[in-house]
């Protein structure tokens, strides 16, 4: 594996370098984004779409947080959120079980905004706290490229 450090200043144009080269690459290309905040991802979502390629870039939120019709992404988000406190792994748990006769699913999970959020994209864009959590089933799939926008050690 490769890795590549850009040190430069800020405002000097970084990220909209790597968003300029992000639409070069195939969309089979699966690019994961790592951002400090929600608002920064939602800006470099916003400058994917803009550029018109066939790139379909989400933010990847919580389970708890608001989605598209005005309802939590996951409809037992509090019972997740009550297992994670467990230290349960939710997904593996209420969300799809791989067993030795196949998979079960939660009775939620093809309507689940949660779930439709990997699903729809190739550009999974993260704020850094997710730098710590580990993979499940949904993100399983090494990415083709990282990006880690910004300073990221005093958020872990």
């Amino acid at each position: 594996m490769t890795i590549e450090v850009l040190k430069a200043p800020a405002g000097c144009g970084k990220t909209h370098a790597y968003v300029d080269m992000i639409t070069r690459v195939s969309p089979l290309t699966q690019i994961e984004i790592y951002v400090p905040t929600i608002k920064l991802a939602e800006e470099i979502k916003q400058a994917i779409a803009q550029r018109g390629t066939a790139h379909r870039a989400s933010v990847i939120r919580g389970r708890e947080q608001i989605g598209p019709h005005n309802q939590p992404l996951c409809m037992r988000h509090i019972l997740a959120a009550a297992m994670s406190s467990k230290g349960v792994s939710v997904f593996p748990t209420l969300c799809m079980q791989r067993t030795q006769y196949g998979t079960s699913h939660c009775q939620n999970y093809e309507q689940c905004g949660y779930i439709q959020q990997y699903q729809q994209s190739n550009i999974h864009i993260y704020t850094h706290a997710h730098l710590q959590l580990g993979r499940t089933m949904l993100n399983e799939r090494q990415p083709d490229l990282v990006i880690i926008d910004e300073d990221f050690t005093m958020g872990l």
